[in-house]
């Protein structure tokens, strides 16, 4: 069976390329939302194997979204893979070391992506 992602984005084109790539390389089940809103709903009815979180995005950003997403069992177990242009280090910190989660910087190869989610699963169970 596919490990179910969940992509949360709020660049459509990022969403969509990602989709593509993480089902047809990655053999995953995938599914997109386009706000951190819609992202926790889905997370909540679907609860995938792994997120795909972006941090900058309006009204509700990736940090908020995972601080939200860690408060709410049974959701709070998901593991999330952050994804950014930012490359300050505290953010990096903050999602690495507050949170324990897996940091990437945009551009992503879809290769490494699918690499990331591979041990995220495999070190968690998820799969």
């Amino acid at each position: 069976m596919p490990g179910r992602v969940l992509l949360i984005d709020d660049e459509l084109q990022m969403l969509n390329m990602l989709k593509t790539g993480l089902e047809t390389v990655g053999g995953f089940e995938v599914h997109i939302a386009n706000s951190g809103k819609e992202g926790i709903q889905l997370a909540r009815r679907l609860n995938p194997d792994v997120i795909i979180l972006d941090i900058c995005m309006p009204k509700m950003n990736g940090i908020e979204v995972l601080r939200t997403l860690k408060s709410k069992h049974p959701v709070s177990g998901i593991p999330v893979i952050m994804l950014s242009s930012l490359s300050d280090e505290s953010t990096k910190m903050e999602c690495n070391y507050e949170y324990g989660e897996e940091y990437i910087q945009k551009p992503v190869a879809i290769a490494e992506l699918k690499k990331r989610i591979d041990s995220v699963l495999a070190r968690t169970g998820r799969r």
